[in-house]
């Protein structure tokens, strides 16, 4: 245990008593994903794109490429990806969720000009040893204690001062969640059912009824027979080519709808220059002349 701790730390922030607070890093085995905001809102698209262009002509990508190979196609999808995530972390800006806003609404600049002093008077009595800094420091301390409290009372107040039942949120956080219940629905035989479990089954069985073929209509059997008629006679049949109208539906999609991994998100796309949209949209049909079914990667790149 001792050999995952590192980077030990007191803090000489005030703690609003005479113990200071120790901070160190726990190094774990574990990964975890810090989540990035980005501001696409702020982000330079023409210098965005020059660098992808710029880092296609390094591994030597352009209009013109070929790939003859599964293993040549799956190294392309890997690098345009790798690509595609170093540009983004290095050329779109990132924000943040706490600019300038308050993490508690007491909070003021008298409150943080204070505490600076009482921070300083501190250090200084741990300098000197002196009791006349030692009073001092209590004395200011004693002053940003009361001019907190002052600043919680005031807050609530106004808090209570602006709402029709200031209990409301506090009933609502500490009273207890209950479970929706599932209604009980009436059954074809005319009884109902009696628990969650028997109304899901019967909702499933209604819905989704399992594929018996002893017990279909004329209408399922006519549509079971030209599924299997279509599909003994284009068993064989290669996939239909991936046109620009189907790569252009990128363009209809939501602009910040969740990326994967690799973060790109439709916006990232739909921003894209003409040469670069060029190349990305070579390489879906690049992968249907290859193979009938395309990697898994591939899909990273579908609209």
């Amino acid at each position: 245990m001792v050999d995952l701790i590192s980077s030990w730390n007191v803090l000489a922030e005030e703690t609003l008593s005479f113990h200071q607070m120790i901070t160190f890093n726990f190094h774990t085995r574990l990964d975890h994903a810090t989540r990035v905001k980005y501001n696409f809102s702020t982000t330079n698209w023409e210098n965005f794109n020059k660098v992808l262009l710029s880092s296609f002509e390094e591994i030597g990508l352009d209009s013109e490429f070929e790939v003859e190979s599964k293993q040549e196609l799956d190294e392309l999808v890997t690098a345009v990806t790798d690509i595609f995530t170093k540009t983004i972390q290095s050329e779109i800006p990132k924000s943040s969720n706490y600019k300038k806003r308050n993490l508690v609404p007491w909070w003021s600049k008298e409150i943080r000009t204070l505490r600076k002093e009482v921070n300083k008077a501190r250090k200084k009595h741990q300098l000197s040893k002196d009791i006349t800094d030692l009073q001092n420091y209590r004395k200011l301390r004693s002053c940003l204690k009361n001019l907190i409290r002052d600043s919680k009372r005031t807050s609530f107040r106004k808090f209570c001062s602006t709402t029709d039942n200031p209990w409301d949120l506090i009933r609502k956080l500490s009273s207890s969640y209950k479970l929706p219940c599932v209604p009980t629905l009436k059954k074809e035989d005319g009884t109902y059912t009696s628990s969650d479990v028997e109304t899901c089954e019967f909702l499933l069985n209604q819905w989704f009824p399992d594929d018996n073929i002893n017990h279909e209509s004329e209408e399922h059997s006519s549509i079971r027979k030209e599924v299997d008629e279509y599909l003994q006679n284009h068993a064989e049949s290669p996939l239909p080519p991936i046109t620009e109208q189907e790569m252009d539906v990128v363009d209809s999609i939501s602009p910040l709808k969740a990326s994967g991994k690799d973060l790109v998100k439709a916006i990232i796309l739909q921003n894209l220059s003409s040469e670069v949209r060029v190349i990305i949209k070579k390489i879906l049909p690049k992968a249907r002349s290859v193979s009938n079914c395309m990697e898994n990667r591939c899909r990273n790149y579908s609209p």
